[in-house]
């Protein structure tokens, strides 16, 4: 699952969660939940039904760092990792 992922080094743990499907706001939820436990050195990496636009807009003013891309229709892929001024 990690080909279409950009992060910012190879030697990152990647944590994985499956969101597709569920309705809102339960994926943003599952997301945040996961994010204020993730690890230094790892990335989150969800596979969602959709490009949530509304947690970008939330996590971006704190610092994360993210790459998404769609896979296919209805099912996208986004990585999230702690920005460089969080190490």
């Amino acid at each position: 699952m990690n080909a279409a992922c950009t992060l910012p080094a190879a030697n990152v743990r990647e944590m994985f969660l499956d969101v597709r499907g569920l309705a809102p706001p339960e994926p943003m939820q599952r997301v945040l939940e996961a994010l204020a436990q993730l690890p230094p050195r790892a990335a989150l990496v969800v596979r969602i039904h959709r490009e949530p636009l509304l947690l970008f807009q939330l996590i971006d003013p704190d610092g994360w760092s993210r790459s998404s891309r769609e896979l296919a229709a209805n099912d996208w892929q986004i990585c999230i990792w702690r920005g460089a001024r969080d190490g």
